[in-house]
């Protein structure tokens, strides 16, 4: 006969997972029970962090749902600005024309043409300014949408590895 203790030859300790939230256990296998390989060990409490993973699921989805309206909206803008562009190249071209007719007119008529033409010139430098604008003003949108689509890429992906957390096997 002996006296002492008995130790297993292999043990290996199991903590809790750092997560953030609240865990609650709901399955624990017995202290120095035997296991095999993918036993169940330990298992906490999944409801909230379901919910917390199934919330920043919807705010990926809708980031990339605005991304892909914004483009569709920043694709219309510049449309619209590139057709504004052909309309006071238009205006600019009858304005020539209208001054080349005025030659042949009184000097009142010559000088209304002139400054028809002046203005006609700047609104389609306008235009063309109006239309780089909102081209470099597209790509900051687009690069703050990609900033806001990485960031919630990241707490989903947080939040998915806490989730797989609350599972332990042996």
């Amino acid at each position: 006969f002996e006296n002492g203790e008995v130790q297993a030859a292999r043990g290996e300790k199991v903590g809790t997972p750092r997560v953030r939230g609240q865990l609650k256990i709901v399955h624990l296998w017995p202290e120095g029970a035997y296991v095999e390989t993918g036993d169940l060990i330990l298992q906490f409490e999944k409801s909230e962090f379901e919910k917390e993973l199934q919330d920043a699921e919807g705010e990926m989805e809708k980031d990339q749902a605005d991304l892909a309206k914004g483009e569709a909206s920043r694709a219309q803008q510049l449309d619209d600005l590139k057709t504004n562009i052909a309309q006071q190249e238009g205006s600019l071209e009858l304005a020539k024309l209208k001054l080349r007719q005025a030659e042949y007119g009184t000097p009142n008529d010559k000088e209304e043409a002139k400054i028809n033409l002046e203005q006609t010139q700047r609104a389609v430098e306008q235009a063309h300014k109006d239309y780089e604008v909102r081209k470099l003003v597209n790509q900051v949108e687009v690069a703050k949408t990609q900033v806001r689509i990485s960031q919630t890429r990241k707490n989903y992906d947080r939040r998915k590895r806490d989730y797989d957390l609350l599972t332990v096997y042996a």
